[in-house]
């Protein structure tokens, strides 16, 4: 043997001995953590060995789908990993754990002593007890999962798009559920919404069903009796959008779409709803984290709901336009000068700073706009600040004189 690949196999022998090292330094960790110091001594040598050699592998995201490429899965597995090794579990002794390690060593060291119960060697029969707690079907191993799952869903909120993707997940990969080393990733998988065409005005428009990722990963989608909605002919639908009204969320709103497109999908569940009828139409309030921002406007047709697009509060067509009209004499053309028809716009004159401001918006129905501070996080544009009272000057100028003023 040369002597370069004889120090190649010492290098390689060292490196391998340091990663055993290490396995087991974290098989100690999690021990100490699930059944307290001191239990993991009392493992043989030949214990070690057979815990690294059923080592489970660490848990990852393995994404797949439309439009994915190799950088994007890497960034979103990025992501995930990073977020899951900030969250935790708690063991049957009180202690913070973290959720990799438990999912990782700490069920290898579960599934170890059970394997071994049965064995009657002094060691495993001092673990037993110890790890009686962790029963497979207990509250420490589903607590642990429901907070990956939990993860998982806030995931699919950040990454979902109607109008590109919809992320779905399974976690039936886990060593949780497989028990197989080779095998404790969660499968995830980018799709695009179905969809149909239906025939406006003479014309045929191509509508996206929608739906979103239930808790156990699989894609559900909204299904409602039209009369809930106030249309007269009852008849259970399922609901649609059309891109138009996408475009139209996108930039009048300007948040992050997946918080948008949830909100929607969360809007149909079992609900009483809050809308007004506009002709053989329907505007129904779309509000998120109880802030009404506007209304989508429903079709019924061909026995489905459809959203055909989505009005701001201050669009023309709302009720809270109106009044607003009424009290300010502001017409359309106003408000796109303005440019309060958009959240950006309205958030930019910092309205609620202005006594005089929020008493007018308040009573024009528009109060709840004053207060965005929930929504403002998934908001995707920096907002530039602009004077209130140039807006409030220009308000009284419509009221008094009819004239416009500079803005």
């Amino acid at each position: 043997m040369s002597k370069k690949k004889k120090y190649s196999t010492q290098v390689m022998k060292q490196t391998r001995a340091q990663v055993d090292r290490n396995a087991l330094l974290r098989f100690q960790q999690a021990c100490d953590l699930m059944v307290g110091p001191g239990h993991f001594e009392k493992l043989t040598i030949l214990c070690h060995k057979r815990l690294l050699r059923n080592r489970y592998a660490a848990v990852k995201l393995k994404i797949r789908g439309v439009g994915l490429n190799d950088e994007a899965g890497l960034l979103y597995q990025e992501i995930f990993t990073e977020h899951m090794n900030k969250m935790t579990c708690t063991t049957a002794i009180g202690e913070e754990m973290p959720l990799t390690l438990y999912l990782r060593e700490g069920l290898g060291l579960i599934y170890y002593v059970d394997a071994m119960r049965n064995e009657g060697l002094y060691y495993v029969n001092q673990l037993v007890p110890a790890f009686e707690p962790y029963d497979i079907n207990g509250d420490l191993i589903t607590a642990p999962l429901a907070k990956l799952i939990f993860l998982l869903h806030r995931f699919s909120i950040i990454v979902s798009d109607w109008s590109k993707k919809l992320f779905s997940y399974s976690v039936k990969t886990l060593v949780l559920y497989t028990e197989n080393g080779e095998t404790n990733h969660v499968s995830a998988e980018l799709q695009k919404l179905e969809t149909c065409t239906v025939t406006f005005e003479n014309a045929a428009r191509e509508v996206m069903r929608i739906g979103w990722t239930d808790l156990d990963g699989t894609i559900s989608y909204r299904c409602i009796d039209a009369n809930r909605l106030g249309f007269t002919h009852p008849c259970e639908c399922f609901i649609y959008i059309q891109r138009h009204a996408l475009h139209r969320l996108e930039e009048r709103l300007g948040i992050i779409p997946g918080v948008i497109h949830h909100s929607i999908y969360e809007l149909f569940g079992d609900q009483e709803f809050d809308y007004h009828q506009k002709g053989e139409q329907i505007l129904l309030a779309y509000r998120l984290y109880e802030v009404k921002l506007g209304y989508l406007v429903c079709d019924l047709v061909d026995d489905k709901i459809v959203i055909r697009t989505f009005l701001f509060l201050t669009n023309d067509g709302t009720p809270e336009s109106k009044m607003l009209s009424r009290l300010t004499k502001l017409q359309l053309l106003d408000k796109e000068y303005l440019g309060i028809d958009t959240l950006e716009g309205f958030l930019s004159f910092n309205i609620g700073a202005d006594e005089r401001l929020s008493a007018l918006f308040t009573e024009a129905g528009c109060g709840g706009l004053l207060d965005l501070s929930e929504i403002k996080p998934y908001y995707m544009a920096d907002v530039k600040e602009k004077d209130p009272a140039k807006l409030l000057g220009y308000l009284m100028a419509k009221v008094e004189e009819g004239v416009l003023v500079e803005v």
